[in-house]
Order: C-alpha cells, then sequence, then structure tokens
C-alpha cells in the first residue's frame, strides 16, 4: 500500500502556515512562533528564520532559539513537519518582523510567512503596586520612630526654668525658700547655681554654697 502511494506521488507541494500572524508581547516576555508544513513530498525540506528589523536589515535566527520536531509520515505517504521559534523581544524590537522560510523540491520559489512584533511596556502590577506603597509607608513610619526615639534620648534639650512668680519677703538671717520650677530638659545631669545680686553694687553677683 505504502509503495504504491509514494509511486503515485511524485512530489506534493507543502501547506504552511504561521502561528501567530501577529504578535503582541509585554517586553522582556516570552513567545513561541510556530511554522507548520504539511503534506510535502518527498521527505527532504528545509525550513529556515529570518527578522527583518524596522530598518529592513535581515538577519538568520540563532539556531539555539529554534526547534524543528521530528516529521510525521501520513496514511498517504506525505509528511508532515514543523519548527518553533521562541522570542523575547524588547520594547527596541517592536515593529520587527519574523518571517519563515520553506523551501522544497516541488516549489519554485520560496513560501514566505512572515509575523510582526507589536511590543508593549511591562503592565504594573496592582498587587506589586500596592505592597510598593506598604513597603513604603512601614519604612517612612520606622524612620520616623527611630528618629523621634533618637530625639527623646539622644538629643540635647535646654532646661525651661520658671521663676518663684509674686512678692517674697526676706527677714534678715532668717531662712527663706525660693521655688523654681526646671522642666523639659536633657540629658538628666544637671547643676544649679544660685547668685546674689546686691542692687547698690552693679556688675557684681556673688555665689551663693
Amino acid at each position: 500500500m505504502n509503495n504504491l502511494t509514494n509511486a503515485y506521488f511524485h512530489t506534493a507541494q507543502p501547506s504552511v502556515s504561521l502561528f501567530p500572524n501577529e504578535v503582541t508581547i509585554e517586553s522582556d516576555k516570552e513567545k513561541t512562533l510556530t511554522c507548520g508544513v504539511r503534506k510535502y513530498y518527498p521527505h527532504s525540506l528545509d525550513i529556515k528564520w529570518i527578522k527583518i528589523s524596522k530598518d529592513n536589515q535581515v538577519t538568520t535566527v540563532r539556531g539555539e532559539d529554534i526547534c524543528i520536531e521530528a516529521s510525521v509520515k501520513n496514511d498517504d505517504g506525505t509528511f508532515n513537519i514543523s519548527s518553533k521559534l521562541r522570542v523575547q523581544p524588547s520594547l527596541q524590537d517592536n515593529g520587527n518582523v519574523y518571517r519563515c522560510v520553506v523551501n522544497h523540491r516541488s516549489l519554485t520559489d520560496s513560501i514566505l510567512l512572515d509575523t510582526t512584533l507589536t511590543v508593549t511596556a511591562p503592565k504594573l502590577d496592582i498587587s506589586t503596586l500596592v505592597g510598593s506603597v506598604i513597603a513604603s509607608v512601614v519604612a517612612c513610619l520606622l524612620l520616623g520612630l527611630i528618629a523621634f526615639l533618637y530625639i527623646k534620648r539622644y538629643k540635647p534639650f535646654p532646661p525651661k526654668i520658671i521663676p518663684f512668680r509674686g512678692s517674697l519677703e526676706m527677714k534678715h538671717l532668717e531662712e527663706t525658700v525660693l521655688n523654681y520650677h526646671i522642666m523639659g530638659f536633657h540629658p538628666k545631669p544637671i547643676t544649679i547655681n544660685f547668685y546674689l545680686k546686691h542692687p547698690q553694687e552693679k556688675g557684681e553677683n556673688f555665689l551663693l554654697e
């Protein structure tokens, strides 16, 4: 049966398809292009990929990005085969064209199928955005707490002195208590001195011990 079928097919032109024929992809994401060739005979076939940039520069795609599957023989003696191309474009690749080129003995000219890349900027993940905002708020609160603790513990503050208010009668050789409120200072150690000033002696203060 197969011998009769093979004898019947002197040549059979391949049917070629490229999927997808248009690609919209985020930058640095990966996509696979598939060039499928069906119903060809004889078995020998050549498939290659080329890239055409926006400025019409043509380059052959690297072999490590291409995977050619094993051919499959159909019941009628023809063959099917697929070639897959892995692309991972950047924003600079927007508008580039990838072309699948198929050559076979049954063809007078190569079969050319193109797919055009539309490369977009990465979409901002809402969960990532919320996480970033929460992290920023937590960082600000933490820095604020650290600053508050530092100021409270280490930054020096001058004392506020609230003197005795009102009239005070002092009698000679009698004990008198003067009340002053000293508050809001840091650090804790403080020295307090009292001076006696005679109204009739200008510019001279006497330290009381």
